[in-house]
């Protein structure tokens, strides 16, 4: 039935609008999926912290291990029990008893045919070394898991970055491959003009067409790439590889941004998330000792348990007999069969272990930081050198072609001039690529990526 104030007309009207609204929103939807996207570094990063599937499962470990602290701490709380039976008994139990009036043993089934007992028990942990321990360890593991995704993140990060720039890189060099064909293409068509009213050779036409045919298939080629590029940063940040996808960033503001790259060589290491992680390890470990330790110490419970019962050779239940009882337990461990040494000398090499292995990456990360600066300094002075290379060989180009279409030099001049371009400008994309990997390896190595 419609309320009063609304007729049928309404709700048909209603339906529709509804009906109209979901079409609409179904259709910002899909609109929204085919709109290209469009990221800058910065972006790409923050695209990656939140959809990255490596992330996503480190966030969840986390999860898991605070569920891990409160399943650990139930085990402290008191432990509540509800039970209710019913029986019936198809065949009473016979019991024997001996008979005063004839001094033999007689057979006698004792018993109702029904049985009814409801009753609770409640158990409380009074003291158990082992527990406390427990509970601090499972703390603990909450915050191992919180490093070791804040390591991922750095470790995401610094995959993200090196895509991006790949991916950078690629479409700067189909940009100058064009270049270089749009050059070569108008003095192939200059050369055919001139070989036509007689100006010129048939050899120096077919020359430019061949140098232009291959700069069509490197065209082709370079275009592959960049779309694999770009596939392969939608990947690492999380996004679907047929989404479409826009660079926002450029190279020159990229690696001549000035990041802060300053940090000691000798305590380094105590800012690398691999750090903080064998540390965070270190002390579960000596958690874990102390917990073996303790596992001899007695521990204490407390129990107290309540029944009620009825009995009848009807299905009825009445009366019922109540009982109940409340008591202590301690458990004193004597001898485990050496179990506990056995436990204790291996969470011990465990600690050796970890010890060497926090000794070994201070070492290791002072090095990564001198290789990582050495690495930087020595890409940024070979990046100034291709980039005067690359200005001298655009000159070079420029001269020979005002020669050549003043009918003072060769087209062979010309191509020659073209490819020593071509190569000084792979080498200096070549060069940014090594100086921006170099920056983000030496930020990842101070600990600040």
């Amino acid at each position: 039935m419609l309320p009063n104030n609304q007729s049928p007309i309404n709700s048909i009207s209603m339906k529709k609008y509804f009906a109209f609204l979901s079409l609409l929103s179904f259709g910002i939807s899909a609109m929204a999926q085919t709109t290209p996207t469009t990221l800058s570094l910065e972006q790409a990063v923050s695209y990656a912290l939140q959809q990255n599937t490596t992330l996503q499962n480190k966030k969840l470990d986390v999860e898991y291990a605070k569920g891990q602290v409160l399943e650990t701490a139930s085990i402290g709380l008191p432990q509540i029990n509800g039970k209710i039976d019913f029986n019936n008994n198809l065949i009473l139990p016979v019991f024997v008893f001996p008979n005063p009036a004839t001094g033999r043993n007689e057979p006698i089934r004792v018993g109702q045919n029904f049985s009814t007992t409801a009753g609770i028990s409640v158990s409380q942990l009074l003291f158990d070394g082992t527990y406390f321990l427990g509970l601090k360890a499972a703390n603990q593991f909450v915050e191992m898991a919180t490093q070791l995704e804040n390591l991922s993140v750095a470790q995401v990060k610094n995959t993200v970055v090196k895509s991006y720039y790949l991916a950078l890189i690629a479409a700067e060099n189909l940009k100058l491959i064009k270049a270089n064909y749009e050059v070569i293409n108008k003095t192939y068509e200059q050369t055919s003009a001139m070989y036509k009213a007689g100006f010129a050779e048939k050899l120096d036409a077919d020359r430019l067409f061949i140098a232009k045919s291959n700069l069509e298939t490197q065209i082709k080629s370079v275009e592959n790439q960049v779309e694999i590029t770009l596939k392969m940063l939608k990947l690492n940040i999380g996004m679907d590889v047929n989404t479409p996808l826009t660079l926002s960033d450029n190279l020159e503001k990229l690696y001549t941004a000035s990041d802060d790259l300053s940090g000691s060589e000798s305590d380094i290491y105590k800012y690398r998330p691999e750090y903080k992680v064998l540390n965070k390890q270190q002390e579960l470990n000596h958690l874990n000792l102390k917990r073996y330790k303790v596992s001899m110490i007695p521990s204490l419970s407390a129990f107290y348990n309540y029944q009620t019962a009825t009995y009848s050779n009807e299905l009825k239940f009445d009366p019922w007999f109540n009982s109940s009882l409340w008591g202590m337990s301690l458990r004193v461990p004597i001898f485990s069969g050496l179990n506990t040494k056995a436990q204790l000398d291996k969470v011990g090499v465990d600690i050796l272990k970890t010890e060497n292995e926090l000794s070994n990456f201070k070492q290791m990360a002072g090095l990564e930081v001198y290789q990582a600066k050495s690495k930087y300094l020595l890409n940024m002075e070979s990046l100034t050198l291709q980039k005067q290379n690359m200005n001298l060989a655009q000159e070079i180009l420029n001269t020979t072609s005002k020669k050549y279409e003043n009918g003072l030099g060769s087209n062979l001049e010309v191509m020659t001039a073209q490819q020593d371009l071509k190569t000084a400008q792979t080498n200096y994309l070549n060069a940014i690529y090594d100086v921006l990997v170099a920056k983000a390896d030496l930020l990842k190595a101070l600990g600040k990526n």
